[in-house]
């Protein structure tokens, strides 16, 4: 009886996050359910870059849940809010997807938040990656590098700061970001930092929350057949 009353709860918890969020982009990558061993041989360490990472705190209207969104911070107006560019969509057929840009506002349908923005997104708060404690990993600490957008074969995109990129029957994990269309579809393992929940409400839930304090800057990978893109880079830009 124990077990299912509380497969019920959690089927009940699990429909309401995901109606609630139902007409929101996707969030950031919650940490993989099963992650690669940490790496014992690290190649020096890269200075800390300031990629404009950022971790977007908000609320969905009508939710009383936090989310966290990790994006490439653009712009800042005192007490209106921020522009946020982050990649959404990888078309399999393009090494270049397209970069979504809009303005997350602290009263996103005030006539003072500029467009295009989040119109149920309420800004609560918003942390700089550069100006954080660089999160640690198996004994290994990780500095936010580029800000990108990367993937594994078959999945949606997701968004963080570069950490350092293994490659296949490699045991070096480089700090180094290889270049722009150097990690595309290659066997591998990429690690990055982001903001997450690393005790969310229930599995694959890590952007959401009862509380913005439950969201930590953390290490994450991803291995497979991954790919992965600067912002900058994607937009034109030469940060």
């Amino acid at each position: 009886m124990f077990v299912h009353a509380g497969r019920l709860v959690r089927t009940a918890l699990l429909a309401l996050l995901f109606t609630t969020a139902a007409a929101v982009p996707a969030a950031s990558l919650s940490p993989a359910a099963t992650r690669p061993a940490d790496v014992t041989n690290v190649a020096t360490p890269a200075p800390k870059a300031p990629s404009r990472g950022v971790a977007v705190i908000y609320q969905v209207a009508g939710s009383s849940w936090y989310r966290v969104h990790n994006a490439l911070l653009l712009e800042e107006k005192d007490g209106v809010g921020i522009k946020i560019a982050h990649v959404a969509s990888w078309p399999s057929n393009t090494n270049k997807p397209a970069v979504q840009e809009f303005w997350v506002c602290k009263n996103p349908q005030g006539p003072g938040c500029p467009t295009p923005r989040m119109p149920n997104w309420r800004l609560h708060s918003y942390i700089e990656y550069a100006r954080q404690p660089c999160p640690v990993s198996g004994g290994v600490t990780y500095c936010p590098g580029p800000f990108i957008a990367f993937k594994t074969s078959g999945h949606r995109p997701h968004n963080g700061a570069f950490a350092c990129w293994r490659p296949a029957n490699s045991t070096t994990c480089s700090k180094a970001w290889p270049g722009d269309n150097k990690i595309l579809n290659k066997k591998g393992m990429l690690r990055y930092v982001h903001y997450v929940n690393p005790n969310p409400p229930a599995p694959g839930l890590g952007s959401y929350a009862t509380s913005p304090g439950q969201f930590k800057f953390r290490v994450g990978a991803v291995a497979d057949t991954v790919s992965a893109q600067r912002l900058c880079y994607l937009r034109g830009s030469t940060c």
